[in-house]
């Protein structure tokens, strides 16, 4: 059997990524609850709609808590000192891991997440439990939200009042995606009560603990969406000054050994770029049109775009600027 390469398997999980796993993991969510809203009462479509939100869900609790371990590993000491208590037989580190460390392309938070079970709630209680030093449920079980938003403290609060119930829940949602992935199960019961139900209690699970390991890590944290909308507005306004420095310095440039280059061609394909960028900005943030968080997904969406043409003018003239 082929050894796995850690890296790679890294590298191709963050290049399906468009957004930071935290706000991929809310519209995940959003689009999941969209989907149960608009299938209700279909017959045998809505039947197989249904059998997907388990495997989505556990999908999305997968990618949230690998994001969550990460976070708190690169966060620093205490907690990254918490990692030696793990089981380390299967976490070598060769020339390759420690280089692509060395060279950003990865941290270690995210090396020891990616070697970290997220198959069932007693793995990510285990998990996070060593990670932080605490029980977790049981802290989780107590918490109070800090959080000013009134949502927020309606998840906390259902959780409180529900919370076996809730866990309940999520341990059917693990159950019922390996039926649905690995068995016909044509005898499980199914129907969109239980569906919804489980749905719901998981969602307030995430959001919660969520709302938790943020306020472990930073108490005095600003949280209003206005200043996440701010800050994603700040990320792409220094990405952008690094595009138009590529821009001006590719125009200005004396391409006589390059006849094939055609700075008003070029000057007109970024004008149409440009277009094109704030358009998919449009589409992408249109997912919550209307809402607080639009602001934010529009300049992400930006941003992202931004990256890959930053890319492909490195990749494309490399003589002008280092990869």
């Amino acid at each position: 059997m082929m050894a796995r390469d850690a890296i790679k398997e890294i590298m191709e999980l963050k290049s399906r990524n468009e957004f930071a796993d935290k706000h991929q993991f809310y519209l995940r969510l959003y689009s999941l609850q969209e989907l149960l809203k608009n299938n209700s009462n279909k017959g045998h479509l809505s039947e197989e709609v249904f059998k997907y939100i388990p495997i989505a869900l556990v999908a999305c609790m997968e990618g949230l808590f690998r994001s969550l371990y990460a976070e708190i590993i690169d966060y620093g000491e205490p907690y990254s000192n918490n990692v030696e208590k793990f089981n380390n037989s299967n976490k070598k580190f060769d020339y390759n891991i420690v280089n692509a460390i060395q060279s950003k392309k990865l941290t270690i938070g995210e090396f020891i997440s990616h070697t970290l079970s997220c198959n069932n709630i007693s793995d990510i209680d285990n998990n996070i439990s060593i990670l932080l030093g605490i029980k977790f449920l049981h802290e989780l079980n107590n918490f109070e939200t800090q959080s000013v938003f009134d949502e927020q403290r309606l998840i906390n609060s259902s959780f409180k009042n529900n919370a076996n119930e809730i866990l309940k829940s999520v341990v059917t949602v693990f159950e019922l995606r390996h039926i649905f992935c690995h068995e016909f199960g044509t005898k499980v019961e199914i129907n969109e009560d239980i569906i919804q139900e489980v749905f719901s209690n998981t969602k307030i699970f995430l959001e919660n603990t969520t709302d938790f390991i943020h306020y472990k890590l930073y108490p005095d944290a600003p949280e209003t969406q206005t200043d996440m909308n701010i800050h994603a507005h700040n990320e792409f306004d220094q990405i952008e000054i690094k595009l138009e420095g590529y821009i001006s310095k590719l125009i200005n440039k004396d391409f006589t050994d390059m006849l094939d280059f055609d700075k008003d061609l070029f000057k007109e394909s970024i004008l149409k770029w440009k277009k094109y960028r704030e358009s998919e900005a449009k589409y992408k943030s249109s997912v919550v049109e209307g809402g607080s968080m639009q602001p934010m997904i529009y300049s992400m969406s930006m941003h992202t775009t931004t990256l890959r043409k930053i890319k492909e003018l490195e990749e494309d003239y490399p003589e002008l600027f280092q990869l």
